[in-house]
Order: C-alpha cells, then structure tokens, then sequence
C-alpha cells in the first residue's frame, strides 16, 4: 500500500506529466517523467528516507532549522532553472512555480533564535545559496553562455516571489481556512442585548468582483504566458531601467482587494453561527470553482494558441524555403537554356 507522502508526489507527477502533454511533450519524454516521478515518489515515501530525515532532526544543537531553509533554498534555485528553460525564460510562469514554493516551504522559516540580526545573516545565506544553485544548475543545463542575463533576471524575480509565497500568500490562505471553519457558540449572559451587526451584502459584491477581476487578469497573463512557453512571440523589448517592483505592488493590491472584503465579512459574519458558516463554505466553494475554471481554459488556449502558432510558423518557414528552391530551379534553367541557344 501505498503512504500518504508516494500519494502526493505520485499526484504531482501525473499532473506535471499531463500539462507536458497537453505543451506537446512526446512520448518518451512524458514516460520518463512518470519513471522519475516513481522513483522519487519511493525514495522519499520510503522508510529509509523517513529515518534519515528523523536523523537530521537529532543534529546537535539547533543546526537543523538553519540546514533546512538552506536546503529549500536549494530547492527553491532548482525549481527556478527547471521552470525557466521549460517556460522559455517566461517570467510570469517562473514567478507563479517561486511563490507556490514559497507556500510549500513556509514552515521552514522559523528559526529557533529570536535575535534579529542573527536571523538576518541566516536569511542572507540562504538568498546566497539560491543565487549559486541557480547559477549551478544553470551550468547543468548547457543553456548559461547564451542566457546568463536572462537567469540573473529571474533569479531576481525569485527573490521576490519567495517572500511573497512564504508570507502573503500564506496569510491569505489562513484567512480563507479560518472563514470555512467551525468556531465554538457563545452563549451570552442573560439580560445582555446584543446589537445585530450590519450586514455583509455590499462586502459580498467586492469580493465576487475583486475575485472576478484577479482571476480575469491572471488569466489573460497565463494565456499569454503559456502561449510563450511553446512558441515565444517577439515583444517589444522594456526598458532596463523599469523596477520588478512595481508589477508586484500593482498584483499585490489587486490581491489585498479580496483579502480585505473577505476579513471584513469574517468580522461582521462570525463562524460561530451555523448559518454564517454555511454560507461562507458556499462562497469559498464557488469562487474557487469559478477562478480554477477561469485560469483552465486560459491555459489549456494558452498551450493551444502556442501549438498553433508554432505549426503556422513552420508552415510558413517550409513555403519560404520551398519558393526560394524553386526560384534556384527556374534560374538554373534559364542559365541552361541560355547556354544551349
């Protein structure tokens, strides 16, 4: 049988390996995927795997908390690099792959001393040993001579997105479980009047229309990003004076819209009435129904309009190579005719 960390990474695996299908992976490519994926999946389920990790946890002192971010920051710099020559150096994509891992590797960013600057030279470190695994597994892949710049770029990316995985997008994700959880009923003390709190229905219609307007926007991005990763378009080239950080403060307030209706309603809503509970999981349920729905169909067009593209220009480059042969062919005849005569 099978545990619940094969199931997982099994799970991830047959995903990764469908998304390549769906980008025009082959064959063999999608089934080595599936092997290492097996692999992986009964190294790490495996209770080998278990009692080394078990080990590490006794190192002496408190030196695992630290090994431990320098590992995900390892991790992190290797998904980066998988992501960008997959992508074709797309940063939306790169971005969105750094924040789901900051998600993933939250946990590890408590350290066991509360000193700050301590913490900060670890925290130093750990973006060090991001930026040489990017540049290690760059090496690794034969693609640094020609894209160093391209992967300092994103590893900059990076380091903006990982902050904002492991903080941000894990606030909100609190929020969201602690709007779709039971609290336990308050009596209140008899003779006390208890003033009926104004109601959410103008908080309602923020959130749907935040929600609507985040998901839309990332929509059109993955289109265009999954579009890209197939078959790259030629876009005007920025300025390189243009700061990465004003795309995350203009992303960053489209998601603080949502956030601030939904803890709002959560104010004005408390869970500890079954009604208000019920109808904050029918809220989460559809919202999360209609954005997954939303961002599916842009990235399965995204991959599609991709695959098109990239067929038209092969159509294209076989025409042009066809007209300039038989433009050879009728000149090559002309000088033969010309030399019989």
């Amino acid at each position: 049988m099978l545990n619940k960390r094969q199931k997982v990474i099994l799970f991830i695996t047959l995903v990764i390996t469908g998304t390549a299908l769906l980008a025009g992976a082959r064959l063999t490519e999608s089934v080595g995927m599936l092997m290492l994926g097996a692999a992986l999946a009964w190294l790490i389920g495996s209770e080998t795997a278990f009692r080394t990790y078990d080990h590490l946890r006794k190192l002496p002192g408190k030196v695992w908390p630290w090994l431990r971010l320098l590992l995900a920051a390892v991790f992190a710099g290797c998904v980066l690099v998988a992501v960008g020559v997959w992508s074709q150096f797309n940063s939306f994509l790169v971005v969105g792959a750094l924040t789901v891992v900051g998600v993933i590797i939250s946990p590890f960013r408590q350290l066991p001393i509360q000193r700050r600057w301590f913490n900060a030279l670890v925290w130093i470190a750990a973006a060090v040993v991001f930026f040489l695994t990017v540049v290690g597994a760059s090496q690794l892949s034969g693609t640094a001579p020609k894209s160093a710049e391209r992967f300092g770029e994103l590893a900059a990316y990076g380091l903006i997105a990982l902050p904002i995985g492991m903080w941000w997008l894990v606030k909100g994700w609190k929020v969201i479980i602690a709007g779709i959880s039971a609290e336990p009923a308050t009596v209140e003390p008899q003779g006390e009047v208890v003033e009926p709190k104004t109601g959410a229905t103008l908080l309602y219609i923020l959130l749907i229309a935040g929600v609507l307007v985040l998901t839309l926007c990332l929509s059109v991005l993955a289109f265009s990003a999954f579009s890209d990763s197939i078959f790259p378009s030629k876009h005007e080239v920025l300025p390189a004076t243009n700061s990465p950080l004003t795309p995350v403060a203009s992303w960053m307030l489209l998601a603080w819209w949502p956030y601030a209706c939904w803890k709002g309603i959560l104010r004005r809503e408390p869970n500890n009435i079954p009604a208000n509970l019920k109808r904050h999981k029918r809220m989460a349920a559809a919202v999360g129904v209609v954005s997954t729905v939303l961002l599916s169909v842009a990235v399965t067009f995204g991959i599609q309009n991709g695959n098109d593209s990239k067929l038209t220009a092969e159509i294209e480059d076989n025409k042009k190579n066809f007209l300039e042969r038989v433009s050879k062919i009728g000149s090559a005849s002309d000088q033969v005719l010309t030399s019989d005569k």
